[in-house]
């Protein structure tokens, strides 16, 4: 079961009337009894400022209202204006006086005393002649002439490029006009160390061509007692001989002359 609260019954029109009736009598009750009934009065307006000529004997008290008085440097009208500033100028009249000129005491025999004792502290400098040096004999130096190529060294490529010499191999400078082109010899190195086949005389790969005839029989030479480091199995591989190229000897001689 639900209970259920019965809703009020509506205001009638009557009701309604009633309410209102009332609320305009409490209405003029609440205006009657909040009027005020006291008699009128009359409302002066407030007086206007009057302005008036003060006299000489109030201009003491009205400066001393002036703040700019006690902070400012001394003025007439200030505290200290009639002990700083209200003195009596002194009249100084100078007296007027003449005296005849009077001329300095010149010696004459003095005047030259400062240029002899210029020459006397100050030596004159002697400035030299200009002579021509005097030629001398000589004869032309020929110094010690430089390599125009950079030492000998030996590369290695292909298989024995892993595998080290045993003994470093002496490769002489080669004597010729131009540069000597480098020396490829290529061999087949056993396990040992030791060259097991013929060396076999190769172009450069990057010039395709050969160097000198001498060069390239001594390189087969070294390739041929060259000895490296054991490793297991053989290898093939090139010994590249890149000559350092020195001038030949100059047989002229050179002859100084007096």
């Amino acid at each position: 079961m639900t209970s259920t609260t019965p809703e009020p019954p509506p205001w009638t029109r009557s009701r309604w009337i009633l309410a209102v009736f009332g609320v305009l009598v409490l209405q003029v009750l609440l205006v009657f009894w909040l009027s005020d009934r006291s008699p009128q009065r009359s409302v002066h307006p407030p007086a206007a400022p009057v302005i008036r000529l003060a006299a000489k004997a109030a201009n003491g008290w009205l400066a001393l209202q002036n703040p700019l008085l006690f902070g400012l440097p001394p003025q007439p009208e200030g505290f200290s204006g009639g002990a700083w500033l209200d003195f009596e100028r002194l009249n100084f009249q100078s007296a007027d006086w003449t005296e005849p000129p009077r001329w300095l005491p010149l010696r004459v025999e003095t005047l030259a005393d400062d240029f002899k004792w210029l020459l006397r502290t100050n030596s004159i400098p002697v400035f030299p002649t200009f002579a021509p040096p005097t030629p001398q004999p000589s004869s032309p130096s020929v110094g010690a002439q430089e390599p125009v190529s950079p030492p000998s060294r030996l590369s290695l490529e292909g298989g024995l490029a892993r595998r080290g010499l045993r003994q470093e191999i002496r490769m002489p400078a080669q004597t010729n006009i131009d540069l000597v082109a480098p020396s490829c010899v290529q061999v087949l190195v056993n396990a040992a160390g030791f060259v097991e086949s013929p060396p076999v005389l190769l172009p450069l790969l990057t010039t395709g061509q050969r160097g000198l005839p001498e060069a390239d029989l001594l390189a087969l030479a070294l390739a041929r007692a060259a000895r490296f480091e054991p490793e297991a199995g053989d290898s093939l591989g090139r010994l590249i001989f890149h000559w350092q190229t020195v001038p030949p000897a100059t047989t002229n001689s050179v002859s100084s002359t007096p």
